[in-house]
């Protein structure tokens, strides 16, 4: 199918809408598209989210008002959504834009401020996300040993010991710490579910004593975005393979699958909402991993 014909067809289905709207024109609620945009993102997003994903919302309704003009929510079209799609370069920020372009549509569908659910005529952004890289324990040594800063060294260690996201342990504070119930409270920087409680085990409760208490709101790992940024670009120079402080993570849930550890606990420390999140992004199949399960089958089968 050409150019030519995918034009035809979009004119086809704007002449269809406006028919609609001229039918239905007596039922829309007429409202201007960046007052109800802002309206959905108070009243029905941002008090699902939690202060990444607010940000990350922020970045989308800006966009969506730099590349579509303000009109009425009734007169939106397709082409509308899509040029603002083919204006932006970064995929995932393309992605992040229809997601919440289609939630906002199916929103003003339901709620009468447009005839017709549009959002089903937009072209789907393909994009897939990359999937983290597991360390052996050798190469955690090895990192280890080459960190020359000592305060990212402790922090890099709390992601490897417990998968927390990296804005989750910068801005971990000592009050919540929690010495008696020996878990801590992690404030979750995207979806509800990430605000959680995790366990202290031994190597964090270890970790934990080797840094100096200063005051109860005094943030644990003293360090700065631009010294986390230079350690790793050392790092990345320095070692055969990549260091990313994501795939601290990715690690830390390869390692529970490792020594047995159910994947719904996982989940839950993780904070995922889902758990083919962490079953698909999160756990790698180790050579360790593999024979415990070709033992598990030869005894079971």
């Amino acid at each position: 199918m050409n150019i030519e014909e995918l034009q035809a067809q979009l004119n086809l289905v704007n002449i269809k809408l406006d028919a609609i709207i001229t039918a239905n024109s007596n039922k829309i609620i007429h409202r201007e598209f960046y007052e109800c945009i802002d309206e959905w993102f108070l009243s029905i997003k941002a008090p699902t989210l939690c202060a990444g994903s607010v940000r990350s919302l922020r970045n989308v309704l800006r966009l969506l008002k730099e590349h579509i003009p303000n009109k009425q929510v009734s007169e939106l079209r397709p082409i509308d959504f899509e040029k603002c799609l083919n204006a932006l370069p970064a995929n995932k920020t393309r992605k992040d834009v229809f997601i919440y372009s289609r939630e906002f549509l199916k929103f003003a569908y339901y709620n009468k401020f447009i005839a017709e659910n549009i959002s089903v005529f937009i072209k789907p952004v393909k994009y897939k996300a990359k999937e983290g890289v597991a360390y052996s324990q050798k190469q955690i040594k090895q990192i280890f040993r080459t960190i020359k800063n000592q305060n990212v060294l402790a922090l890099f260690k709390f992601y490897y010991y417990t998968g927390v996201r990296r804005s989750e342990a910068t801005s971990l504070r000592w009050c919540d710490i929690d010495t008696k119930y020996k878990v801590i409270h992690i404030n979750g920087t995207k979806t509800i579910s990430s605000n959680r409680y995790i366990p202290i085990t031994r190597p964090i409760a270890l970790l934990l004593q080797s840094i100096p208490y200063t005051h109860e709101q005094d943030t644990i790992f003293k360090v700065t975005y631009a010294s986390i940024r230079w350690e790793v670009e050392r790092l990345k120079k320095i070692l055969p393979y990549n260091v990313n402080i994501k795939n601290f993570r990715t690690t830390f849930a390869t390692r529970c699958a490792d020594i047995g550890i159910a994947p719904k606990v996982v989940q839950e420390w993780l904070g995922h909402t889902d758990i083919r999140i962490t079953n698909k992004y999160y756990i790698k199949a180790t050579p360790r991993l593999n024979m415990q399960e070709i033992a598990l089958f030869n005894k079971k089968f």
